[in-house]
């Protein structure tokens, strides 16, 4: 594991890693795993709470013609603790461990994703893992009506000039595969629910391929996407930000 610096005052609003799953050829998801899933991790993540999603199927006819119908909702479970700045969300095929603020570093939440990946083992007989998704959501308060995301961010591969000069309600998604099997997306928006607003850097990395379910395997890649994340960021950081994170407050 390479060693990064800790900041002290993280910008941090969420950082997600999600694992998608498949089980043997044959075997059958049923909605008792997820009671077997809460009984298991319940001891540390005891406030339980059912979510519903809700696909929508798109069909193509002979005609071209598109229709489009709403899916068998699947039900997953979302559990938190008081305690600790960590929530889960499992279901059908997929399992998520997001860090909430204040972060605590990637030490921990890469032991937290362990975990939680051993309770999944321990309920589910799991064939390979099918992609690794990890997302790391900056949030940085804007200091005035008239800031340029330059203020924050340098001009690099995923930060373009034009976007360094924009004034308010600015929005840039650039997405890049990487490779056959990764794909980076990096979103930054104007969050205009407030005044000034904040500053959204948004880091999306994705892996697709087939990956043995033991932690060995995952554990290396997850830190190989964490990787990548990080040097997006530390290119893109401006000096300004970067003593943001270090000292808090602004200059």
């Amino acid at each position: 594991m390479i060693e990064h610096p800790t900041y002290a005052h993280p910008q941090l609003a969420e950082a997600i890693c999600e694992l998608r799953f498949a089980l043997p050829e044959g075997d059958v998801w049923h909605a008792g795993v997820l009671g077997e899933f809460y009984k298991a991790a319940q001891n540390e993540f005891p406030i339980l709470e059912p979510i519903s999603e809700q696909s929508l199927e798109l069909t193509v006819g002979p005609d071209g013609a598109h229709t489009q119908r709403s899916g068998v909702p699947k039900t997953k479970f979302k559990l938190t603790a008081a305690s600790k700045p960590f929530i889960i969300i499992f279901g059908e095929g997929s399992v998520s461990v997001s860090a909430t603020p204040p972060y605590s570093g990637w030490i921990n939440f890469e032991a937290e994703i362990s975990k939680v990946w051993g309770i999944v083992k321990q309920v589910l007989k799991v064939a390979h893992v099918e992609q690794i998704g990890m997302r790391y959501i900056n949030r940085i308060s804007r200091l005035s009506e008239d800031e340029a995301p330059g203020t924050w961010l340098e001009q690099g591969d995923f930060v373009p000039s034009a976007l360094r000069k924009s004034k308010s309600g600015f929005l840039s998604r650039t997405e890049v595969q990487i490779d056959a099997a990764s794909r980076h997306m990096v979103t930054v928006a104007h969050d205009r629910s407030s005044s000034p607003g904040s500053l959204i850097f948004d880091i999306d990395c994705i892996y697709q391929d087939h990956i043995e379910p033991t932690w060995e395997g995952i554990g290396r890649k997850i830190n190989d996407i964490h990787e990548e994340i990080w040097s997006i960021f530390q290119q893109s950081a401006s000096s300004k930000l970067k003593r943001l994170l270090e000292r808090g407050g602004v200059e």
